[in-house]
């Protein structure tokens, strides 16, 4: 995915994600799953740190697998109090937590092999068709680069509080309460942070005279071989799914 230019990248990451929510049958899910894997292998990213917001979010789709599986509405396999299991609740479930975790391998393969200014420019070019309908395409590339920026600088902040907060309790075994109630030292600065992160920000650049207009890099429009040969087989898996 890193090997082709950034502006075909993000239509890609596009259209391999309607591709996979569009994907009804087994057969067709297998497909989409192999290019997807084939992509990830040929890349050049680091694949622990594109497998890293998998393993952050795995006790939140063990919970996305729990509600679908357990609180089904079908005939159930089993039932205790009110909980509910049933054999379409469980696929269900294995299809959904499936789709997010590809969405979010998806995403954060081209987070890491797109720059900020990139992905602002790519984000202009695939939303200039609406300034014909005086839509401030300008004002939301500029407001999704400022805020990709913060986020990058938030999530290394709560990192660093992550291991400081780890180095305090060294040796001490800390209750499931307690590692909650611990995580206000963590979610609070965090909070504080961002506000006065932002107000910082925006001074610079009402200092600084900024403006968000941007104008169109054609340079980004240059398409080859790699390019093109995967946005066709990804429009062609849309047209198999669709047909």
């Amino acid at each position: 995915m890193d090997r082709i230019r950034p502006f075909y990248r993000l239509l890609l990451l596009i259209l391999l994600i309607s591709a996979l929510l569009l994907a009804s049958s087994f057969a067709w899910n297998v497909a989409l799953f192999i290019l997807i894997a084939l992509l990830i292998g040929v890349t050049g990213i680091d694949k622990r740190e594109l497998f890293r917001p998998l393993y952050k979010l795995r006790h939140f789709l063990l919970l996305i697998f729990l509600l679908n599986s357990l609180f089904s509405d079908e005939g159930s396999i089993f039932s205790f109090l009110f909980f509910r299991c049933s054999l379409e609740g469980i696929i269900r479930a294995f299809i959904i937590v499936y789709r997010v975790s590809i969405i979010t391998l998806l995403a954060e393969a081209y987070t890491l092999s797109t720059g900020i200014s990139e992905i602002s420019s790519c984000t202009y070019l695939l939303l200039f068709p609406l300034k014909l309908f005086f839509i401030p395409v300008e004002k939301i590339a500029s407001a999704m680069s400022l805020a990709l920026y913060l986020i990058d600088e938030f999530s290394g902040q709560s990192e660093k509080l992550k291991r400081i907060r780890k180095l305090r309790s060294l040796g001490n075994e800390e209750s499931l309460r307690e590692k909650i109630v611990g995580y206000k030292a963590i979610v609070i600065p965090i909070f504080i942070m961002a506000f006065r992160r932002s107000d910082e920000l925006s001074f610079a650049l009402v200092s600084r005279g900024y403006s968000a207009g941007m104008k169109a890099d054609v340079e980004l429009l240059k398409c080859g071989i790699k390019e093109v040969t995967a946005l066709l087989l990804a429009i062609l898996l849309i047209i198999g799914e669709i047909i």
